[in-house]
């Protein structure tokens, strides 16, 4: 028997919600990718806020903005719900101007990261 996923919309990818990172401002890398264009798709699950605008956060990857203003509740419709920010970025080769970063910037308590998916 397999137990409901304690995130709602996880589906079968529920450890991904399982661990987040959070703080003011933090940066994922994502090093070696060839140079191109990229989808960049991030999950996100609330843990902590337990209503509307307690947490907001923008994110970032060189110039293309993915999320300004974010609030996983408002998105997602409550906490524990899964919602997704979703952006196209244009990578140079590592070698030219480093990894592939994405930055997550707070306006509001923490900004937080839960996963990457495909």
């Amino acid at each position: 028997m397999t137990l409901p996923s304690p995130f709602q919309g996880a589906d079968n990818n529920a450890a991904a919600f399982h661990e987040e990172i959070y703080g003011k401002n933090l940066t994922v890398t994502i090093a070696h990718l060839p140079a191109g264009k990229y989808t960049i798709t991030i999950g996100e699950a609330e843990t902590w806020a337990g209503a509307p605008g307690e947490r907001i956060f923008s994110v970032t990857s060189g110039n293309a903005t993915l999320a300004k203003d974010f609030d996983i509740i408002a998105t997602a419709g409550g906490a524990r719900k899964v919602c997704y920010i979703t952006g196209e970025v244009e990578h140079e080769d590592d070698s030219l101007k480093g990894p592939l970063t994405v930055s997550f910037s707070a306006s509001k308590n923490n900004a937080k990261f839960n996963t990457f998916c495909k």
